[in-house]
């Protein structure tokens, strides 16, 4: 698949022939104004609307570096969540656009320099560079440097996404609103309660590749059935192959430097041109991943087509 970037110039044409007429009290030169004149980031500027952040953003006396997702990266977060962005609470949207705002001017030249970011709204946003690429949480920048009167603009292929929960509670919610049974997780969450493992995922920090439950039900030596017969520290021993202890990787930094698994066996990512990937464990377990980047108060979550045992 071949990349699609936004050159910025492009950008600057597009907002300076836009319209803004349904909303005549924003500055056309502001971070708002940008994102209202440019038809690629229709569903950031609904964000910005119903969240009430809008103006805010029109603030000329605040300086902010906006990372905004392209309306193609809004599109595929709508279908994981399973819901529009309009059907969303107004305070839920208010956080999710504060975690892509970072106070301050960050040009392109020096983001790629630092290790993190200060989100307005939860952790730090960790920078990768890895094959050429930028990557903001797993996210790869598709431009940078749109400069406004109150800050500048990079662009997004993926929205970032932060749970203010622990890994369980997260994962309860994934399940709850899943974009379809690719991305179902009933199975595996079930399987974690039930056999009493929510001390391995729900009380430290670590790196969770979740099998969906397609990938629970053809599960082969052994099948799901078999697992859940199984003595319980072997059913520990299952979990542990799909687990990274002590920290939360995102699918860039596991590309650029692979780490071991709680059951010892070496982990890297190959990323794909949407900045998801294929997960390969040894020389021969590989999986898909199916929604990845996925940052909890207790590391990072990637759902994946294939257990990795």
């Amino acid at each position: 698949m071949s990349k699609r970037t936004i050159h910025p110039f492009l950008f600057i044409l597009v907002c300076l022939l836009g319209s803004c007429e349904d909303i005549p009290t924003l500055t056309s030169t502001t971070l708002s104004g940008l994102i209202v004149k440019n038809p690629f980031f229709t569903k950031m500027e609904n964000a910005l609307i119903k969240s009430g952040l809008l103006l805010q953003f029109n603030d000329s006396q605040e300086i902010h570096t906006m990372l905004a997702p392209e309306d193609a990266a809004f599109e595929r977060f709508e279908k994981l969540e399973n819901k529009d962005l309009e059907e969303f609470e107004a305070d839920i949207l208010k956080k999710l656009i504060l975690h892509h705002s970072i106070p301050g001017s960050w040009p392109g030249d020096t983001l790629r320099k630092t290790r993190s970011l200060p989100s307005a709204f939860g952790p730090d946003i960790r920078v990768t560079n890895t094959e050429g690429a930028t990557y903001l949480n797993g996210a790869r920048v598709l431009f940078t440097d749109v400069y406004a009167q109150n800050g500048l603009l990079h662009g997004l292929d993926q929205v970032i996404v932060f749970i203010d929960t622990d890994n369980l509670a997260a994962l309860t919610a994934l399940q709850q609103a899943p974009g379809g049974q690719d991305a179902a997780i009933e199975l595996i969450l079930e399987f974690i309660k039930t056999e009493g493992l929510e001390d391995l995922i729900g009380d430290q920090t670590c790196t969770l590749f979740l099998p969906t439950d397609s990938a629970m039900r053809t599960m082969t030596e052994p099948s799901f059935d078999e697992l859940v017969r199984m003595p319980n520290d072997q059913k520990r021993a299952f979990l542990h192959h799909h687990l990274i202890q002590g920290e939360g990787r995102f699918l860039p930094e596991l590309s650029l430097d692979p780490v071991k698994t709680s059951a010892g066996e070496t982990i890297r990512v190959d990323l794909n041109a949407r900045s998801v990937g294929v997960v390969k464990v040894g020389k021969e377990k590989w999986a898909e991943v199916i929604r990845g980047n996925i940052e909890t108060n207790k590391g990072v979550i990637h759902l994946i087509n294939r257990t990795l045992n």
